[in-house]
This record gives C-alpha cells, sequence and structure tokens, in this order.
C-alpha cells in the first residue's frame, strides 16, 4: 500500500519515459517475483534512481524528483509502476513509496559496482558499436557472437576495430584507436535500441571486476547506467574474411541519393516470403538496379534505381535484403566484389560491411519495364 504522504514524486513524463527501458530487462513471467520489481533510491536531494535486472545486466535510471530525506531503498512491482501511471497526463506528478505486495529490497540482487576511470566514447565510437551490435547474432547457441567487439589487437594509430558479426555478414569499424589493455566484449541485448539510450552521446565505458573476480562492465549515459559482465572470448578470426583489394574485379560508388532511394523501395519489393528474403543487386554499364520477384517460379523484375561510379565488369549479385537495407542505412556507399559468388563489401572511410551472397533461382531471367528511376522517385531534392 502506497502511503498518504510518499518518501518520492517524480513526474508522470519522466516516468512514463523511463519505464520503457526498464520493461525490457524484466520477462513477462519473472522466475522470481524480485525479478519483476523496480528498485527505487535516492541518488541525490533531488534525484531518484530506478534499477532493474534480468541476472545479465542491469538497468539504471536517474529522475528529477522531490524526495524525503533519509528515504530507505525500497521495491515496487513494474505492474504497480504501470498501474499508478495509468489515466495520468504527462504534467501530473505520480507519489511512489514501499508497497506490501513487493519481496523485501534486501532480495533484490547485487548490481556490480564499478568505479574504475571512464573511457569516453564520442559520436562516431558510439554509432560503431550499436552498429556491431546490430549485425550481431540472434543464436543462443553462439554466445560469444551475441555481442560488439572492441578488438585492440591491431597496431597503428587507427588500428583498432569495433566488429559484429553472425556469421553471414560482418560489420568493421577499423578508424580509431581505443585506450584499453585488452579486447573487450560486449553482450548484446535489445536493451542497446532503447532510444533514449541509443541517442544518447556520449557514452562513458568502465571496465572492473565484481567480488567473484568476473570481468564486468558499466556504461553510462547523461542519466542511465548499463552494468553487466563481459563475454569470454575468443572472438572469431573475422580478418579472414575480409577480402583483400585485389580480390575485387568490379567497384561501384553510389550516390547519397541512391542510398536513400534504396532504403525506401527496399520494403516495397515482392518476395519477402521467400527463403533468404533475396534480392538482387545489378550493375550494368554505370547503372544500378534492384532485382526482386514475388514467386521463385518468375522472372527477376528489374526496378532501376540510378546512375553510379563503376569500375569494373557488369556483375548481378544476389543477398538478403535485411543485410541491404542494414548497409544503405550505415550510409556504405560503396560496393565492392570478385564476382557473383564472392563475399560482397560495403565500405565507406573505416567502416565495412561483409556481407555472403545467397544463391538464386534462374539469375539470368530478368524482365525489364520502362520504370522510373527510384532515385527520381524517392530521394529527397537537393537542399
Amino acid at each position: 500500500m502506497i502511503t498518504k504522504h510518499p518518501p518520492a514524486t517524480v513526474r508522470a513524463s519522466d516516468l512514463k519515459a523511463a519505464l520503457p527501458g526498464l520493461g525490457k530487462l524484466i520477462p513477462r513471467t519473472p522466475s522470481l517475483a524480485v525479478l519483476g520489481c523496480v528498485k527505487v533510491e535516492a541518488a541525490g536531494p533531488q534525484l531518484l534512481r530506478l534499477t532493474t535486472t534480468d541476472l545479465d545486466l542491469a538497468l539504471s535510471v536517474e529522475l528529477p524528483a522531490t524526495v524525503e530525506k533519509g528515504l530507505s531503498p525500497f521495491l515496487l512491482p513494474m505492474a504497480r509502476l504501470r498501474e499508478l501511471l495509468a489515466g495520468l497526463r504527462s504534467d501530473e506528478v505520480v507519489g511512489l513509496g514501499p508497497s506490501i505486495k513487493a519481496p523485501p529490497v534486501g532480495e533484490f540482487p547485487e548490481i556490480p559496482q564499478v568505479r574504475t576511470p571512464g573511457l569516453t566514447l564520442p559520436e562516431p565510437v558510439v554509432t560503431s558499436v550499436l552498429r556491431a551490435f546490430a549485425c550481431a547474432s540472434n543464436d543462443p547457441t553462439r554466445g560469444v557472437l551475441r555481442s560488439a567487439c572492441f578488438d585492440v589487437s591491431g597496431t597503428g594509430p587507427k588500428a583498432h576495430r569495433i566488429v559484429g558479426t553472425n556469421g553471414r555478414a560482418l560489420f568493421s569499424s577499423n578508424s580509431m584507436h581505443l585506450p584499453l589493455k585488452q579486447s573487450v566484449i560486449l553482450p548484446d541485448h535489445p536493451l542497446w535500441k532503447w532510444k533514449p539510450l541509443a541517442d544518447s552521446r556520449p557514452w562513458t565505458l568502465r571496465l572492473g571486476k565484481d567480488k567473484h573476480r568476473a570481468e564486468v562492465f558499466r556504461m553510462e549515459g547523461q542519466a542511465w547506467s548499463v552494468t553487466g559482465r563481459l563475454l569470454d572470448g575468443p572472438y572469431p578470426n573475422y580478418r579472414q574474411v575480409i577480402p583483400g583489394p585485389a580480390q575485387f574485379m568490379t567497384t561501384v560508388t553510389l550516390s547519397d541519393s541512391a542510398l536513400e532511394a534504396v532504403t525506401r523501395l527496399l520494403p516495397r519489393l515482392p518476395g519477402k516470403q521467400l527463403a533468404n528474403r533475396p534480392v538482387g543487386l545489378h550493375f550494368e554499364k554505370g547503372r544500378f538496379g534492384l532485382l526482386a520477384r514475388a514467386e521463385n517460379d518468375e522472372p527477376w523484375i528489374l526496378h532501376p534505381v540510378d546512375r553510379c561510379e563503376m569500375k569494373g565488369p557488369d556483375v548481378t549479385i544476389f543477398l538478403d535484403r535485411d543485410y541491404l537495407i542494414k548497409a544503405m542505412s550505415f550510409g556504405l556507399h560503396r560496393i565492392s566484389t570478385g564476382d557473383s559468388v564472392s563475399p560482397l563489401q560495403f565500405s565507406r572511410g573505416g567502416d565495412l560491411m561483409i556481407v555472403m551472397p545467397v544463391r538464386a533461382i534462374a539469375p539470368d531471367r530478368i524482365e525489364r519495364p520502362r520504370l522510373v528511376p527510384a532515385v527520381e522517385q524517392f530521394a529527397s531534392p537537393p537542399a
């Protein structure tokens, strides 16, 4: 039961913004009642800290609040917090206090304290980490690939890489130097996609050990922190799948307008239900188009996109459209390949993405209807 004079009050708008992130660590049916709760504690005279954990990761969010002096930490079930917010306007205030339905606060799992000096990750590094997570594996049997790897084994001023791969696609960014003594593997989690976290800049990384001497990390933003254990390596030797320049026969550079056009055209193309969700990249005499079809017994339809800067022979290569949309959204405008069955490289500056092609049925059965190039349909006009 909430007391008549709650020991803490917070704006409904701030609490509503925090709950989606906190909820990402709470399953629908927690194995333990305490894992369905939010830990509430004072972080300052006018600051409240809310924490949830799934035993692997913990998220803490700090909110402006009115906090009673000497407030003792307490737990609130997530369901109770949602009840308190139901029907409230964003400008209203929510009172928070201990609930008789919550377990004792002492049962809440201990969160490791990491107080080592922090490493500031600026905008390009944070963006690379998020892209590595976007290319990480979802396979629960391949734990080390469900991650982003900070690889500091390279030598040179900008030889360190941030890498993510699922075995069929690989993202790597190597235009940086990280002052780390050893490589670090951060676990992936849907939490990293939470918008207030993903849009926050910069991040601060702290490394340490918990009471069991396990390697732990703490990633911090302006009003949030994520704490968890690092993954044990070794990380796979991803360098062996990155082709050397001599292996490329055709290199194409797309305009930014073409990247935008592809991003908008792809969701409209048929064939999403087919195995490997195939789409073809067709480069011919300085022109670029996409090949798609609704069924495997139909011909491929060429959807022209734009002109392109092209070096090397004409080529057509098929790949999973999900990887193409990622490469385009990352802004990787240079496409290099050896032939139709070789790994495909998307790149820009120090960022690259390697994608394995897929086998297409009757790849030469192409129809060319008179269609308006996608760059004229979708791309934004120049400023």
